[in-house]
């Protein structure tokens, strides 16, 4: 009598290692979501796929000077602001761009924490390098 041959069976889906949305498929996303006023179920203010733009260059800008730094997590604040946020290492660096076009950023090295209003690009760029080198 032959053996039966054993194959092995598909996962079923609730089973399969869901593999993390990539950074364009997080802020994709949050262009949809927040397209319209209300979108936070609150008086969440809309935001304009455009004003993504600057979220989207300043996320690649970081990712072809630091390779190595996994990708920032994009989120939104009912105010119109727009996040960035980095986490390497028990390090966190986050970047908010408000409605009127500032950059706020704030960073926690071990148990240090600090924040201030970026005079430029280049001084955000400075205090991310410096928050995980």
């Amino acid at each position: 009598m032959a053996l039966a041959t054993i194959r092995p069976q598909a996962p079923r889906p609730a089973e399969r290692a869901r593999k993390p949305a990539s950074f364009e498929a997080k802020l994709a996303g949050l262009i949809a979501e927040t397209a319209a006023p209300g979108w936070d179920d609150e008086d969440g203010q809309a935001i304009p796929a455009a004003c993504w733009g600057v979220v989207r260059e300043l996320a690649m800008m970081v990712q072809s000077r630091w390779p190595d730094l996994p990708e920032p997590h994009p989120s939104a604040g009912g105010d119109g602001s727009r996040h960035l946020r980095w986490s390497c290492g028990g390090n966190l660096f986050d970047i908010e761009i408000t409605e009127d076009g500032r950059a706020l950023w704030a960073r926690r090295i071990g148990q240090k924490y600090d924040s201030g209003l970026a005079g430029s690009q280049a001084e955000l760029l400075d205090r991310l390098e410096e928050t995980f080198s």
